[in-house]
């Protein structure tokens, strides 16, 4: 398996442990809901209080202080993504009539484009986090060997 592939496989499963973790506290509300059967809450109560506009603020948060710290890589879409959610965020709680499907649809949405953001973000940190010491060596090597000739 090449050293690229390995940075994608990894920071695909890196992101699935970061996400079940950060939605763990939904996870568990959503089962109390299911095996109460006197609760009255729905999963769209989430969805209402815009908890996944904060999943994706919070992803991308992530994602752009990575792409930060990177500073040749340095990439602004994740700090527009969460400027476009907070708004989102805020707009929907002071409108006067919630209406249920455009916050679902639109939190959601935002949701999955800051896990892809996030994702890469991933991906870049594990490239430039793991340094191959052979290559390096072999580098150094040929460079010593031109200086030779």
């Amino acid at each position: 398996m090449s050293q690229e592939v390995k940075h994608y496989l990894s920071a695909f499963w890196e992101t699935i442990l970061i996400v079940l973790f950060t939605v763990m506290p939904t996870i568990f509300i959503y089962f109390s809901i299911k095996l109460d059967a006197e609760s009255t809450k729905t999963i769209s109560d989430f969805y209402k209080s815009g908890e996944f506009f904060l999943y994706g603020v919070s992803f991308s948060s992530s994602a752009f202080l990575i792409y930060h710290a990177r500073k040749r890589d340095r990439i602004y879409f994740p700090l527009i993504l969460i400027l476009l959610s907070s708004i989102a965020y805020s707009v929907t709680l002071s409108a006067k009539k919630v209406n249920v499907d455009v916050i679902t649809n639109w939190s959601i949405f935002a949701f999955f484009v800051s896990l892809i953001v996030f994702y890469f973000a991933q991906v870049l940190s594990n490239k430039h986090s793991s340094i191959d010491v052979r290559d390096y060596r072999q580098n150094e090597q040929n460079t010593i060997q031109d200086g030779l000739n």
